[in-house]
C-alpha cells in the first residue's frame, strides 16, 4: 500500500515550545546563559543542534588551525579561477599567440598577454559572469568570517569544557568527546529541560536533517531515477540536485520554504491531516518555482561547472588517463547505504573499507575478448614507444621534431588505457565471495542479489552504486541542465507523499524536537517481521523501514557506541541476535556464513557483544581499522574501537537470519543445508567485558500512541 493512503497521527512526546525555551529567565538574548564560572557561560544554548554540530565538525576537520586554513584557501582557490577565467576569455591575444595574423613569431609575454586593466572584460557577457562571480565571492567571505568566530568559540569549548587540548585533538576519539559531552551537560545543563543527554540524543541532533534524508530514499518517496535512452534506468542525485532537495525540505526555517518552522520543530500545520492537500500544493508551488530559478541560472552554473572540472580534473586525467576509469561510490549510494544516526566519519570508514572488495568484484567480470584485444594492443604501442625511448636516450635532439612529445604521451595514453583491459594474472573469478566481502562492509543489498552476484544484473545495479569517475564527473557536468527538469517533472508531483511522509514519522523528542521517527530505531513502530522481529514489532508494512534498516542500524548504532543504554525493546531484541548466535555456534547445523576475507590471523573474528541477562554487553570490536582508499577527514582517531571484520560478520549474520527466515516459511530449508557458523568465528567462548548495566524503558522519550491505520483518500496535486 503506498504511503499516502494512510492518514496517521502525529507523534507528539511532552516537550517546551520554541518561545518558553526564548524566554526562559536563564536565557539571555545571544541564546547562552553567562555567569563567572568559567562552563556557565555554555548553559541553556538555544540551538543546540548547531553547537552539537560544530563540535562534531571541529573534531572531524581537525581543528580551528586546518579549518581556517581549509577555509581561506577555498576562498583563494574560488577567487583564482575567476580571474583565470576572465583573463583568458578576454586577456589573451589568441590571433598573434596562434601566429594566425602578423607578427608571425611570438616575441614577448606583452605581445600576446594583454593587461588587466588595457582588455576590462569588454565582452558583456564576461562582464556579467564576473559581477555574478564576485557578489558570490563576497557572500562566502562574509560567511567564512563568521565561522572563523564560531570556531574560535568551538575552540574555546574544547579547551575550556571538554579539556581537550588542540595538540591532543588528533589523538581523541569522537566517543571519547562525546563522553565528555555527556559529563558538560550534566554539569551545566546546556539542553536546560533534560538533566542528562544520550550517545543518541546527541546523533539526533547532529544528523536531524540527514535522518529525515536517509528515510524518505529509504521509503522512496523521492524519486532519483530517471530513464537514460539505451541505457534504461538510472539512480540520479548529484551534488547539485541534492542541494536543492535539502534547501526545499529542511534549509531556511522560519523563512516559509521549509516544512520547518526553526531549525528543529516542524510547522504545526504538517501535523494536520486534514491540511495535507493544501500543503502539497503549496509545497508543489515552492518546488515548480525552485525548478525555474535554476532554468534561468542553468547557463551560468553550467559554464561554471564547465571551467570548474576543467581545471581540476584536466590535469589528473592527463597524467593518470585512467583516472575516469575508476570507481567512486556514487552520491546515491552514500544515502542508500547509510544506517540511521550513522556519522559522516563512520560511514566513510566503512565504505573506504568496501572500496578494495567493491573493486575486487566489478573488476571480476571483465570480458575475455577486451582483454586479448588489450594485450595487442600493448604490444604494438609498447614496442613503438620503446623504440622513441631508446632513440631519445641515444640523442636527445629527436625530441625537436615537431609533434614529438605529443605522440609519445598519446601513446602513453593508449597504453593506459589498453592495459586496463588486462585482468590480472592470478585473479579468480568468484563473484560471490566477493559479494560477501562487499556486505560485511556495506551492509545494505537488495535481496535479489542473494546468490546471484555472479550474473550480469547484479553487476550492473552493484555498478550504480560503485560507478566509474568518468560516470560520475559526467553527472555532476549535467547537473545544471538535468536538476530543473527533475524538480519540475518529478519531485514536484511527490509533494503530497513528502507532507504525508512528514506526519507520518515525525516524532518531538522531549529536550530534542522533532526528529524522524525511524531514527529512534525503535523495533516495535518500525521493525521488519522478516529481520527476525516477528512477535516484537505490531508494525505494518508502511510503518517499517525497507531492507531491515531499522534493525541493522539498531546494532551499528550499538556496536559504534558500546555504553549507550538501548531501551528495554532494542535491549530484548539483541539479546534475542546474541542468543541465536550462540545456538548457532553450538550446533552442528548452524548458519553458513562466507568467509570475509582471507585466513590471516590479524582478522580472526572475535564474539558477537553479549546482551545477556545482567552480564555486561559489547558488540564485536577490537582497535585499528584499515581504509583502504583515503577519504577526507578520514583517520584512525575517528575510528571506535571494533574491528571491522568484526562489524561485517555481525551484519552477515544478521542477513542470513532474515535468509533462514524466508526460506523456512517457504518451506525451502533443512538441516543439511546449513552449515556450522562456528567455522567462521573464533575458537573462544563469548565473554563479558563490562559490567552490567541497566537499560532504560525509552529513547530519551516517552511512548507516543501508536499510528493510525485509517486510509485517508489520495488526490493528485
Amino acid at each position: 500500500m503506498a504511503l499516502q493512503d494512510y492518514s496517521t497521527g502525529y507523534d507528539a512526546y511532552q516537550t517546551d515550545t520554541e518561545d518558553e525555551l526564548a524566554s526562559h529567565p536563564f536565557v539571555e538574548s545571544d541564546g547562552v546563559y553567562h555567569e563567572n564560572t568559567p562552563l556557565e557561560q555554555w548553559r541553556g544554548i538555544q540551538n543546540l543542534d548547531d553547537f552539537f554540530r560544530r563540535v562534531y565538525t571541529y573534531h572531524w576537520r581537525h581543528g580551528f588551525i586546518c579549518m581556517c586554513v581549509e577555509d581561506v584557501l577555498q576562498l583563494i582557490q574560488f577567487l583564482w579561477l575567476v580571474l583565470l577565467s576572465g583573463f583568458l576569455v578576454d586577456c589573451v591575444d589568441y590571433g598573434i599567440l596562434f601566429a594566425t595574423r602578423t607578427p608571425t613569431t611570438k616575441q614577448t609575454f606583452e605581445d600576446v598577454f594583454i593587461t588587466p586593466c588595457s582588455c576590462g572584460f569588454s565582452v558583456p557577457i564576461v562582464a556579467l559572469c564576473m559581477v555574478i562571480a564576485f557578489g558570490f565571492l563576497l557572500i562566502r567571505v562574509v560567511m567564512v568570517t563568521r565561522n572563523i568566530f564560531k570556531y574560535w568559540q568551538i575552540r574555546k569549548f574544547y579547551l575550556v569544557a571538554l579539556q581537550i587540548p588542540s595538540s591532543e585533538l588528533d589523538n581523541t576519539k569522537w566517543n571519547e568527546v562525546q563522553e565528555k559531552l555527556m559529563q558538560v551537560q550534566r554539569d551545566v545543563n546546556m539542553c536546560i529541560y533534560k538533566t542528562e543527554v544520550t550517545q543518541l540524543d546527541i546523533s539526533n541532533r547532529i544528523l536531524r536533517y540527514k535522518n529525515f534524508f536517509i528515510s524518505m530514499i529509504n521509503k522512496s518517496i523521492l524519486p532519483l531515477s530517471i530513464q537514460v535512452p539505451f541505457v534504461g534506468k538510472v539512480w540520479y542525485l548529484t551534488h547539485g540536485l541534492k542541494f536543492n532537495l535539502e534547501w526545499i525540505l529542511f534549509w531556511m526555517p522560519g523563512w516559509n520554504i521549509s516544512p520547518f518552522k526553526n531549525p528543529y520543530h516542524v510547522k504545526d500545520e504538517y501535523k494536520n491531516a486534514h491540511k495535507r492537500i493544501a500543503l502539497a500544493r503549496q509545497l508543489s508551488t515552492k518546488i515548480l518555482v525552485l525548478g525555474v530559478v535554476n532554468l534561468v541560472l542553468c547557463p551560468i552554473i553550467f559554464l561554471w561547472h564547465i571551467l570548474y572540472f576543467l581545471f581540476v580534473y584536466g590535469n589528473m586525467v592527463k597524467r593518470d588517463p585512467g583516472f575516469l576509469g575508476s570507481r567512486r561510490w556514487s552520491l546515491y549510494s552514500r544515502a542508500y547505504l547509510r544506517h540511521f544516526n550513522e556519522l559522516d566519519h563512520e560511514l566513510d570508514m566503512r565504505l573506504c573499507q568496501a572500496y578494495q572488495p567493491s573493486s575486487d568484484y566489478v573488476n571480476s567480470f571483465m570480458s575475455p575478448l577486451p582483454a586479448i584485444l588489450g594485450r595487442f594492443v600493448t604490444f604494438v604501442f609498447g614496442a613503438v614507444l620503446f623504440v622513441l625511448v631508446v632513440l631519445t636516450w641515444y640523442d636527445e635532439d629527436v625530441l625537436q621534431i615537431q609533434h614529438m612529445i605529443t605522440l609519445m604521451g598519446g601513446i602513453g595514453m593508449v597504453l593506459s588505457i589498453s592495459t586496463m583491459l588486462i585482468p590480472p594474472e592470478n585473479m579468480v573469478f568468484d563473484p560471490n565471495t566477493k559479494m560477501t566481502q562487499v556486505l560485511s562492509h556495506i551492509h545494505y543489498h537488495p535481496n535479489h542479489w542473494k546468490d546471484k552476484a555472479h550474473t550480469s544484473q547484479v553487476r550492473d545495479e552493484f555498478g550504480e552504486l560503485f560507478q566509474f569517475k568518468g560516470t560520475a564527473l559526467l553527472q555532476e557536468l549535467l547537473s545544471p541542465l538535468i536538476t530543473p527538469l527533475i524538480l519540475i517533472f518529478k519531485v514536484r508531483h511527490s509533494s503530497l507523499e513528502i507532507v504525508d511522509f512528514y506526519r507520518n514519522f515525525t516524532v518531538d523528542v522531549s529536550g530534542v524536537g522533532d526528529v524522524c521517527s525511524f531514527a529512534q530505531m525503535n523495533i516495535r513502530k518500525h521493525g521488519n517481521k522478516k529481520w527476525s522481529s516477528a512477535g516484537k514489532t505490531t508494525t505494518e508494512t508502511h510503518q517499517q523501514a525497507e531492507h531491515g534498516k531499522t534493525e541493522l542500524s539498531l546494532v551499528h548504532f550499538s556496536i559504534m557506541n558500546p555504553t549507550w543504554q538501548p531501551p528495554e525493546a532494542a535491549e530484548r531484541y539483541l539479546q534475542d541476535i546474541q542468543k541465536s548466535f550462540r545456538q548457532d555456534k553450538q550446533s552442528p547445523s548452524g548458519l553458513h556464513l562466507p568467509p570475509l576475507s582471507p585466513p590471516p590471523v590479524t582478522q580472526s573474528l572475535s564474539s558477537l557483544h553479549s546482551y545477556s541477562d545482567k552480564t555486561g554487553s559489547q558488540m564485536p570490536r577490537s582497535d585499528g581499522c584499515v581504509v583502504t582508499e583515503s577519504s577526507p577527514g578520514n583517520r584512525n582517531t575517528h575510528s571506535s574501537n571494533y574491528d571491522s571484520s568484526d562489524m561485517g560478520v555481525s551484519m552477515l549474520y544478521m542477513h542470513e537470519l532474515r535468509q533462514q527466515d524466508r526460506l523456512t516459511n517457504m518451506g525451502q530449508i533443512g538441516d543439511e543445508s546449513l552449515t556450522e557458523v562456528r567455522h567462521f568465528m573464533t575458537d573462544s567462548e563469548l565473554h563479558p567485558v563490562n559490567e552490567y548495566r541497566s537499560y532504560t524503558d525509552s529513547y530519551g522519550a516517552t511512548s507516543s500512541a501508536p499510528y493510525s491505520n485509517q486510509p485517508s483518500t489520495s488526490q493528485n496535486v
